[in-house]
């Protein structure tokens, strides 16, 4: 109110020392309301003030249903691990692409299988590569979505750098669903390797020409940094990739103890029409965090960053501090960050849960 008064004042001061015609006042103290109404109703919901009480209510989020029109590309997804003869993983060792020294896999085989099922593609693998023993690994579906009205944003880039793309989509599996469409193996050491695959234009829809990147984790499972905040540092196998209409796209690696792993990729959407809603995932319940006593009467402020997982009923888990400027808020953002729910992406009429992060800014208003 005392904001309002200052306002209103200072217009009708204004006023009088321009000298301003009578028809030129009533503009003025127009504007002048339209500022104060401004200021009061700016809101980010991001943000909590130190100037206002704590307050614990729930705020409603509306959801949008309307659909989302845009382009999906979806690639079967099949790894298949072998264990060679001595003799053939030798002469493959030999011929195989070199690599980083602290790179764990090297690669030795990248082809079309024009067949149709699995267990055609198991018979001619171990036909060309005298395979005694193939086994199925992980299997899922990688979707990559393309909204049309990406192609217009003026924010994108001309020529995109590969450093500079997010990948857009989903790897789903019976397991897990990321934000984004990677998936991941063990080798027989115990370390882990991400597979990823991503539309090298974001410019234009997914099509047959995709990247695939598959490099090792530096870090322990469930540790590991998100993919648009560090790219890894090696790179095993990195390759733009035409991929057959029709069969597999197979890439041969190699690991140690003559141990053979074949991804298999087999598209069976390419660049279609469709409704990107269900596969969103979106808040449906939201409650403020609370602005401690302590940290009122300290005067902290700063940034929260939150990364955490949901349930399959939508609420957070596993909720991971990645920074924060005080213990005080940290607490309070994640003790408010545990109550929100969200409505989680449907694909082929299951629910997956999803990775998040959250930033919640603990300023002053002035």
């Amino acid at each position: 109110m005392r904001k309002e008064k200052f306002w209103i004042s200072s217009a009708f001061e204004i006023y009088k020392l321009s000298h301003l015609s009578l028809i030129k006042a009533p503009v003025l103290l127009l504007l002048a309301i339209l500022l104060i109404f401004n200021l009061a109703c700016s809101v980010n919901l991001d943000l909590v003030s130190l100037n206002e009480p704590a307050s614990t209510a729930e705020k409603p989020v509306l959801i949008d249903d309307s659909p989302c029109p845009g382009k999906i590309t979806r690639v079967r997804f099949q790894l298949l691990e072998a264990l060679l003869k001595p003799e053939i993983a030798a002469a493959l060792k030999e011929s195989a692409v070199p690599s980083k020294a602290e790179a764990d896999l090297k690669f030795f085989f990248a082809g079309q299988f024009p067949v149709t099922t699995l267990e055609e593609l198991k018979a001619e693998i171990q036909k060309k590569f005298s395979v005694d023993f193939l086994r199925q690994l992980k299997r899922g579906t990688f979707l990559l979505t393309w909204e049309k009205e990406d192609a217009q944003s003026p924010e994108k880039a001309t020529s995109p750098s590969q450093e500079s793309i997010i990948p857009k989509g989903n790897f789903y599996d019976d397991d897990e669903a990321y934000g984004f469409p990677q998936t991941s193996f063990f080798t027989p050491e115990g370390r882990k390797h991400w597979i990823t695959l991503f539309n090298p234009n974001p410019e234009q829809p997914p099509a047959l020409k995709l990247q695939l990147n598959i490099h090792p984790s530096a870090y322990p499972s469930g540790k590991e940094p998100r993919i648009d905040q560090q790219r890894p540092v090696i790179i095993e196998f990195s390759r733009i990739i035409d991929f057959p209409e029709k069969g597999f796209q197979v890439i041969g690696l190699l690991a140690s103890g003559d141990t053979a792993y074949f991804c298999c990729f087999q598209p069976d959407l390419i660049c279609q029409d469709a409704n990107l809603s269900p596969f969103r995932v979106r808040l449906i319940r939201k409650v403020d965090p609370i602005y401690p006593e302590e940290a009122r009467r300290r005067n902290l402020t700063g940034t929260v960053k939150l990364e955490a997982r949901t349930n399959l009923d939508g609420y957070i888990s596993d909720i991971r501090l990645l920074e924060a400027p005080d213990p005080i808020l940290a607490e309070a953002a994640i003790e408010a960050v545990r109550s929100w729910v969200y409505k989680l992406p449907e694909f082929e009429g299951k629910k997956y849960p999803v990775n998040l992060t959250f930033t919640v800014t603990f300023k002053k208003i002035r």
